[in-house]
């Protein structure tokens, strides 16, 4: 995984001045690493979602998996940040994702299979 987009990050925070008025109503922000594959070359990209509130954990991940299937790509991993963008915690992983790092972690080491 790599870094969050601090840029984005940065802008988000003007959203979240913007959304202050809603007090109560305004959606959770979720900042997220999300790992895919485009064309078979992993890829990762940073991405600030505003979750409405009563909106499932399972319906955010499921969206944004259908988002990325629509321009051909494979979402493998889905991790939250916290706003020091530290892992908080893994919201999807793609059956035998893990197993898929091992083996490249392995041939790139050097190592047998």
């Amino acid at each position: 995984m790599s870094g969050f987009d601090r840029n984005l990050l940065h802008n988000s925070e003007i959203m979240d001045a913007l959304l202050g008025p809603l007090g109560d109503g305004v959606p959770v922000k979720r900042l997220l690493v999300v790992d895919y594959k485009r064309n078979g070359a992993d890829e990762n990209i940073s991405v600030v979602v505003y979750q409405f509130r009563g909106m499932s954990d399972a319906d955010l991940v499921g969206n944004l998996i259908t988002e990325f299937m629509r321009k051909g790509e494979d979402v493998c991993s889905i991790m939250e940040l916290d706003r020091k963008c530290q892992p908080l915690r893994q919201m999807y992983l793609k059956p035998g994702y893990l197993e898929e790092c091992l083996m490249e972690n392995r041939k790139g080491k050097g190592g047998r299979e």
